[in-house]
């Protein structure tokens, strides 16, 4: 059986078809690629200007300022911010972010080194801190950058402040319930022993004659699951003096609950203040002069008094003077990546417009076996310079018997 022969294809017309077309193939693929990079060399180009602070820093602050910068509240406030400044594009940025990703692309804030999870976020320290501004415009990116610095300098020591008080006031929250529990506490303990210091003063009015003895007495002044043993008129004196006891742990715990509810009350005014302020976009110096002012409205409270004079203290250890940047800022430009997109572009366009110029060659009538030299001859038959060899034999043929008749034919 033999083997059917391997037909060989024929590559030459395809190769003489694309450089038939070269020039073409060429200007199709430069144009697209020329648009690409000159639309890439004309845009603006992203710079990223970065602040630094080597104040110290713990892990609850750095985690503070993050939570902060990425919640909706803080960034439609920066955005309004921005307008007012009057850099729209970068404040449109902020009013169209959807995630915390996409906040990372235009603000960041990073730490050295970066805190952990097994990190104690109070007693942690963060050695460098910085803020990342991405901003593409072909004015000054400093001047933008600034802008959002600014807010952040201006807005870190409020929420800084605002924490702390926060946690004094959930820490008193906790110390008024675990207070009203010893008071429930102490009030059956009152009741219990009040109930036996009774019973104890009854089996004392009894007769010497009626009164019980030996393991009669024990028996009978086991009240409420306490069994004394001492003689009727000291545990009468006892009992007194624990009842005693109680009021007074009772009282000093009223005092606790009424020291914590007034606290407790004062912090949650001065959280409604700075809240205000940070909606105002105002400054800390605002707070100080407000505490100020309850200090001494609250002058005949010492207690209330002495805590308004730490909080000024703590207004007054986070000016904004403390948080600033000390140096310079540091301008990146990120690479645009012009030739690297043209290149891909002129290549990917290149590669289709060499296939397209196969699949033409290949799809053409010629390729495909049609018979379009027949229809040619066809033509030419009706002209009468057919190129068909039998078919000129035929017609020479019928030219000559035509001759032969008409030699035939008499004269007339």
């Amino acid at each position: 059986m033999k083997e059917p022969a391997i037909q060989e294809i024929d590559l030459t017309p395809y190769a003489r078809a694309v450089w038939a077309r070269k020039w073409l193939i060429l200007l199709a693929a430069l144009i697209p690629a020329g648009l690409v990079g000159g639309t890439l060399f004309l845009m603006p180009a992203e710079q990223i200007v970065s602040y630094s602070y080597t104040f110290p820093w713990t892990v609850t602050d750095f985690r503070l300022c993050q939570s902060h910068l990425h919640s909706t509240g803080s960034l439609k406030q920066l955005a309004g911010v921005l307008e007012e400044a009057q850099h729209q594009e970068l404040a449109s940025k902020l009013d169209r972010v959807q995630s915390s990703n996409q906040v990372d692309r235009i603000v960041t804030l990073d730490a050295f080194p970066p805190p952990t999870a097994a990190a104690n976020p109070d007693n942690a320290r963060v050695n460098l801190v910085t803020l990342s501004v991405t901003v593409t415009t072909r004015a000054d990116p400093v001047d933008i950058a600034d802008t959002v610095r600014s807010y952040f300098e201006t807005m870190f020591p409020l929420w800084r402040v605002r924490y702390l008080y926060k946690e004094q006031h959930r820490q008193l929250l906790d110390q008024a319930i675990e207070a009203q529990t010893r008071r429930v506490q102490t009030e059956r303990r009152i009741e219990s022993a009040k109930t036996h210091l009774q019973a104890l003063k009854q089996i004392a009015a009894e007769s010497p004659t009626t009164r019980p003895t030996g393991d009669d007495l024990l028996a009978a002044v086991v009240i409420a699951g306490r069994k004394d043993y001492l003689p009727i008129e000291y545990q009468i004196e006892a009992n007194q003096t624990e009842v005693a006891s109680l009021h007074r742990e009772l009282a000093q715990t009223d005092l606790e609950i009424g020291y914590a509810r007034k606290t407790i009350k004062l912090l949650e005014q001065v959280d409604q203040y700075i809240q205000r302020q940070i909606l105002q976009n105002q400054t800390i110096q605002n707070l100080h002069t407000y505490l100020v002012e309850l200090t001494q409205n609250h002058q005949n409270d010492p207690e209330l008094a002495g805590m308004l004079s730490r909080m000024q203290s703590h207004v007054e250890l986070n000016m904004p003077s403390r948080w600033r940047s000390q140096t310079e800022p540091s301008v990146d430009r990120l690479p645009k990546g012009t030739a690297s997109a043209a290149a891909a572009t002129f290549a990917v366009v290149l590669a289709a417009a060499v296939v397209l110029v196969l699949v033409r060659e290949s799809t053409s009538p010629h390729r495909r076996g049609l018979a379009a030299e027949p229809v040619r001859w066809h033509s030419e038959a009706n002209d009468g310079h057919s190129r068909d060899p039998q078919q000129q034999e035929d017609q020479q043929h019928a030219e000559a018997e035509t001759a032969q008749r008409m030699k035939d034919v008499p004269d007339q």
